[in-house]
């Protein structure tokens, strides 16, 4: 009996935790489930603008800096000391204007040297072909002295077959005769050589000539001055200080030969390379104040650099002495010939460097766009891409919108379309 009655108290207590749990579970699974509602997909507000396909004349604007095509690096050509400096950098210079001045002492006395040098050796010409005069009429004289020798001999000869003469004396005028001869000949040689010793002392004068010319050379490089009109950029050496054969002097940027380089993005600068390839022209507009200054691409390098993936091209200044400052930012305009099949858009229309938005079923469709470069319609600034898919009429994402992707529902509001075909494009800067 103990047995039992341990039982029971023990299952009686499981039993009702039992019927405890399943009356729970019961109850829960007959509450009435709550109704799912549908989550409705967010449209965003965005503005947009029908496409309008017509005809513009697309610009790009650049930045660049004006620099001179030439800049002169003169240098010292004589060893002296810097005596006079006449400019300072900055400074705006004429051509042949003096720039410094060196010391000239040396070359002067230099100079002088090679001048009495040169004076001797033209009285040594000078002394030459007096003295072949004079050769040529003691010839003369030498000659009719051998005549008279070679009479006497005769005589002597005649004088002796009749033993008025001894053999002796027919001898000695024999003798006079050879010697005659002799000094004929030794005359005769000295006119022959003349030629060549006046050519020895016209070569020795022209040497001298030379040096002379060198010396006068050297006492002008005492004066340096401007080759060019121009602005000095650096000025390396001070008074006082001796320049060396070589040594660096003054920089000068030429001002009659200046250009603009500006720095082109990649996109903009194969725009350019395809029409430069083509020897078609490029012209721009130069913006300074109120002026504005016609310019032309002249020059492309095919070279990007990669640091900053771009390249350079150079524009001539179609105007001589525009008011340009060497090192001077300034803002240029390019136009390029007029496109036809172009859509004119609003500045935030462009996502990345070559995507729109298309608005269609109330959906975004992404869409590649080919840029062109800008325009202006009505005073106003536009950007200029083509893409052949493009409809008219197709609706444009035209604002800057941050959640902007594939596929997202928009709710759009139309804005006033302001570059239609008919729309007269005007350039603000003009």
């Amino acid at each position: 009996m103990p047995q039992k009655s341990a039982l029971i108290r023990y299952i009686v207590p499981l039993g009702i935790i039992a019927m405890s749990i399943f009356l729970f579970i019961a109850l829960f699974n007959s509450k009435p489930s709550p109704k799912t509602q549908a989550i409705e997909e967010r449209a965003w507000s965005v503005q947009s603008q029908r496409a309008v396909i017509a005809t513009y004349s697309p610009r790009i604007q650049l930045y660049g800096q004006v620099i001179s095509q030439q800049n002169v690096q003169l240098t010292s050509q004589i060893e002296a000391k810097i005596t006079q400096k006449h400019v300072n950098v900055g400074d705006i210079v004429i051509k042949g204007q003096l720039l410094l001045t060196l010391d000239d002492v040396r070359l002067n006395h230099l100079l002088a040297q090679r001048l009495a040098e040169q004076e001797e050796a033209q009285l040594m010409i000078d002394k030459e072909l007096a003295q072949v005069k004079t050769d040529r009429r003691q010839l003369k004289f030498e000659k009719n002295l051998l005549k008279i020798a070679k009479n006497t001999v005769k005589r002597t000869k005649t004088l002796e077959k009749s033993l008025m003469a001894s053999s002796a004396q027919i001898d000695d005028n024999q003798r006079l005769e050879i010697q005659q001869e002799m000094s004929i000949n030794k005359l005769e040689a000295k006119i022959t050589d003349h030629s060549n010793r006046l050519k020895q002392l016209r070569a020795k004068y022209k040497q001298i000539t030379a040096r002379v010319n060198l010396a006068q050379d050297d006492l002008t490089y005492s004066k340096v001055s401007s080759p060019v009109n121009g602005v000095i950029t650096a000025i390396s050496a001070d008074i006082g200080e001796v320049m060396r054969k070589g040594n660096a002097l003054i920089s000068i940027s030429d001002t009659d030969n200046i250009e603009i380089q500006s720095l082109i993005p990649q996109r903009q600068f194969h725009l350019l390379n395809e029409l430069y390839q083509h020897k078609q022209t490029v012209v721009g507009t130069i913006k300074l104040n109120k002026q504005r200054i016609k310019t032309q691409l002249s020059r492309l390098p095919n070279v990007i650099n990669d640091d900053m993936a771009t390249s350079y091209a150079f524009f001539e200044i179609k105007k001589a002495g525009a008011p340009l400052i060497i090192g001077q930012t300034v803002e240029l305009l390019i136009e390029l010939a007029p496109i036809a099949k172009g859509i004119a858009l609003p500045h935030d229309a462009l996502y990345g460097v070559d995507s729109i938005f298309l608005i269609k079923d109330e959906r975004l469709v992404r869409t590649k766009v080919d840029w062109l470069g800008e325009t202006w319609v009505d005073g106003k600034q536009f950007i200029l891409v083509q893409n052949e898919t493009i409809n008219p009429d197709d609706e444009i994402l035209v604002s800057k919108f941050a959640n902007a992707r594939q596929g997202l529902k928009v709710k759009s509001s139309r804005t006033i379309n302001r570059n239609s075909s008919e729309t007269k494009q005007k350039d603000p800067s003009s």
